[in-house]
């Protein structure tokens, strides 16, 4: 997505209108804790120009391994460039 704008508006209107529980749309890799992502069935990352930190890394492959669902879209794993998790 590259971080354009509208590119994330039309994503965000997507999931929006999508008949889902509960949706949480971001860009703050702050919410990759433990607490925080314990809350959600499904992680979707859509993001190509961040990046995480080991322990933001590590709260998401815990999520991961316990469990989570996980679909990174288009160049997704661009935000984990650094971990060889």
């Amino acid at each position: 997505m590259h971080n354009q704008p509208e590119r994330w508006s039309c994503l965000a209107g997507i999931l929006r209108a999508a008949d889902l529980a509960a949706a949480t749309i971001t860009d703050d890799l702050a919410t990759l804790a433990p607490p925080n992502l314990a809350r959600f069935d499904v992680i979707l990352d859509a993001s190509t120009d961040l990046s995480a930190r080991p322990d933001q890394i590590a709260a998401l492959v815990g999520a991961v391994a316990g469990g989570t669902g996980f679909v990174g879209l288009h160049a997704a794993t661009v935000t984990f460039r650094e971990s060889a998790d």
